[in-house]
C-alpha cells in the first residue's frame, strides 16, 4: 500500500538513512523505514541516501499496510518534500500535500494547471476542477447525495429545478 506521510524522526540509531513517518489518519508513527532508492547495504553503509529533514513529505510504501515493513521515497530532492510544494512529478502530473493534509493531484501544461483533483482528508470531500470540459464516460452515473447543485441551482432527484 502507498501512503503520503511526513517524517517525524530521522535520527536513525543504525545510521543507515532510515526514518520514521506519520501517516495522517493511519499511523502516528511507522517503524524505521529504509529509503526505497538507497544505494547502501542496509548494514551501516548509507552511501547515496539523502536523509530527509523532520516534517518532510514523502511517499510511504508498506507491505500489506504493515507499518513495520516498508520503505519511503522523497521524490522532490530539491525541496526534501516541503509541505505545500509538489513532491512527485511524472510528466505533466504533480502530486502535492496541502497544509491541511489534503492531497492535490494537478495536470500542469506549460506551467498552467489545467485539471486538478483535491482529496480533503479532514472533510472527506473530493473536488474535481477542469479548465475545459469534464468528460465522464461510463455506462451509468449515479449520484447519491442529499443535495445536488449545478451552476448554483439545486436539482431535484427527477432532474427538475427546485
Amino acid at each position: 500500500m502507498i501512503y503520503l506521510g511526513t517524517v517525524n524522526r530521522n535520527d536513525d540509531p543504525k545510521e543507515i538513512g532510515r526514518v520514521r513517518v506519520t501517516v495522517p489518519g493511519r499511523f502516528d508513527t511507522t517503524d524505521w523505514l529504509l529509503s526505497a532508492d538507497t544505494m547502501g547495504d542496509g548494514e551501516g553503509d548509507s552511501a547515496g541516501v539523502v536523509v530527509p529533514r523532520i516534517g518532510a513529505v514523502c511517499l510511504v510504501l508498506l507491505a500489506n499496510g504493515d507499518a513495520s515493513k516498508g520503505y519511503y521515497i522523497v521524490p522532490n530532492r530539491s525541496g526534501y518534500g516541503i509541505e505545500g510544494e509538489s513532491i512527485f512529478i511524472m510528466g505533466d502530473i504533480e502530486i502535492a500535500l496541502a497544509e491541511d493534509n489534503a492531497v492535490i493531484v494537478k495536470n500542469v501544461v506549460d506551467g498552467i494547471t489545467v485539471n486538478k483533483i483535491e482529496f480533503q482528508t479532514q472533510t472527506g470531500c473530493m473536488i474535481i476542477k477542469s479548465s475545459a470540459i469534464l468528460n465522464i464516460q461510463a455506462t451509468a452515473v449515479k449520484i447519491d447525495a442529499q443535495d445536488v447543485e449545478i451552476m448554483g441551482r439545486k436539482v431535484l432527484p427527477t432532474g427538475g429545478d427546485i
